[in-house]
C-alpha cells in the first residue's frame, strides 16, 4: 500500500509475513543513513557503511538535530543541510556528544569491498542488500517498527526495488513484524541527521582508521556486523556472510 502524499510509504503488515508469535505493541522508530558508495574503481571506498538509530521518540532525534543547528549558527556555519560531508569535524563531533544526552541506539553494518577490482553487475544491489540486512536486524528487535530511510533514488522504481529488497530479506527470515517503510529526503526530515553523523564516523573509523567519533558513540552501539560483498550478495548461508564489527576490518590481514 502506498500513500498519496509526496513521500512513498509501504507497509508490511503481519499479514505479509509469519503470524506465528505476538508481536509487541512497542512503536520505534529507526533513521537510517549509509556512508561510502557501490563504485569499483580505484576512486571507491573501501567500505560502505550502513547505520539506523532506534528510539521510542522521533522528537527527540528532531531536538538533537535542532541542537546541532544552534551549534553551526554559533560557529557561523550557515548551510541549508549540515551533513557531515560539509561541514567542519569539530560540528560533528560535537553534535555525537551532545546526541548522548537522549535515549538511542544503533544498529550498524559495513561490507567490505576488498581491492575493488571486481564487482557485481549491478554494484547498486550492495546497497540494497546492506539496507536490508540492517532493516532485519531492527526488526529482529522491534517488530513493531517505522523504518525511516534517506532517500537515495528519484525513480520510483529503485525506490519499490529497495522496499521489495527489504520485504524479502525479512520474510526469508521468518520474522513477524507489522513495518512502515519511509523513504524521505533529509531536507525534510531532519531526524535523519543523527544516522547521516554516526555513518560518518563508523565509516572513519573503517576506511580512515581514525576512531575519534566511533568511540563517543560506541557505548550506545547495540550491533555492529561485517561481510565481504560477495559473500553478502552471492550467501551460501545468511548466517555466515555476515561476521561480529568493532574493529576493523577482519579481512585486511588475509
Amino acid at each position: 500500500m502506498r500513500s498519496s502524499g509526496r513521500l512513498p510509504i509501504v507497509r508490511c503488515h503481519q499479514s505479509d509475513l509469519l503470524k506465528t508469535s505476538s508481536v509487541t505493541s512497542t512503536l520505534y522508530h529507526a533513521v537510517y543513513d549509509e556512508a561510502g558508495d557501490t563504485g569499483f574503481h580505484l576512486r571507491s571506498s573501501r567500505y560502505i557503511v550502513g547505520v539506523a538509530v532506534l528510539s521510542q521518540s522521533l522528537h527527540d532525534l528532531q531536538r538533537i538535530a535542532w541542537t546541532v543547528r544552534k551549534d553551526a549558527r554559533k560557529g557561523h556555519i550557515r548551510l541549508p543541510e549540515l551533513k557531515a560531508r560539509l561541514v567542519p569535524e569539530w560540528l560533528v563531533y560535537t553534535g555525537l556528544n551532545n546526541a548522548m544526552r537522549w535515549e538511542w541506539s544503533a544498529i550498524i553494518a559495513v561490507i567490505d569491498k576488498g581491492s575493488r577490482q571486481h564487482g557485481p553487475n549491478n554494484s547498486e544491489e550492495i546497497y540494497r542488500r546492506l539496507t536490508a540486512h540492517v532493516a532485519k536486524i531492527c526488526v529482529i528487535r522491534y517488530p513493531l517498527l517505522h523504518f525511516v530511510v534517506d532517500r537515495r533514488y528519484t525513480k520510483q522504481a529503485l525506490c519499490d526495488r529497495l522496499v521489495e529488497a527489504i520485504q524479502l530479506q525479512i520474510a526469508a527470515s521468518g520474522l513477524n513484524a507489522i513495518l512502515t517503510i519511509e523513504q524521505a529526503p533529509s531536507e525534510q526530515r531532519k531526524e535523519l541527521l543523527l544516522a547521516d553523523y554516526l555513518a560518518w564516523a563508523v565509516f572513519q573509523k573503517y576506511e580512515r582508521k581514525c576512531l575519534e567519533g566511533y568511540q563517543i558513540v560506541s557505548s550506545r552501539i547495540d550491533c555492529e556486523e561485517i561481510g565481504r560483498w560477495n559473500e553478502v550478495m552471492f550467501p551460501m548461508d545468511e548466517k555466515t556472510a555476515w561476521h561480529p564489527g568493532g574493529r576493523l576490518s577482519p579481512f585486511e590481514t588475509e
